[in-house]
């Protein structure tokens, strides 16, 4: 299994658990807002995971022409488990801090950390970065989104 099908896979779990989790919501709230978003997601993995092993199962059986060019076969790495591990742990922590302290806070706090650590950016452009994202989710869930 390739590590964009671990990936895949963990997103189409995430948003089936939000699908069924929507269905808590009083009334018709359940098939509003988190019902059409963790399902359009959860549609999108699935397609794609489908598409990737369909892609896959293509080119290992595939008797190309011997005119066609050859592309460079795809190296077969195995999945890093430990970068993978540091990852959802990053978002884990993410999701903890979110629920603790502020959703506001979280967004432009993690998303400076995660370029500066795994992206190795510089700290000017992921701090612009983040105060740019952090002030979009402020206007938009903050103050364009209670209006409704």
């Amino acid at each position: 299994m390739k590590a964009r099908h671990v990936f895949t896979l963990l997103v189409a779990t995430l948003s089936a658990a939000m699908l069924a989790g929507a269905f808590e919501y009083a009334g018709t709230a359940a098939f509003g807002f988190p019902f059409a978003v963790s399902g359009l997601v959860l549609v999108m993995a699935l397609a794609l995971l489908v598409a990737d092993l369909r892609a896959d199962r293509a080119a290992a059986a595939a008797g190309q022409a011997p005119d066609a060019p050859t592309p460079p076969p795809e190296q077969d790495r195995p999945v890093d488990w430990a970068g993978l591990a540091r990852i959802y742990g990053f978002l884990a922590g993410f999701l903890v801090v979110a629920h603790f302290v502020s959703y506001l806070v979280a967004v432009p706090a993690f998303l400076f950390l995660f370029g500066v650590l795994f992206c190795n950016e510089r700290k000017v452009p992921s701090a612009v970065l983040a105060a740019s994202v952090g002030l979009a989710v402020f206007v938009i869930f903050d103050q364009f989104l209670p209006s409704f």
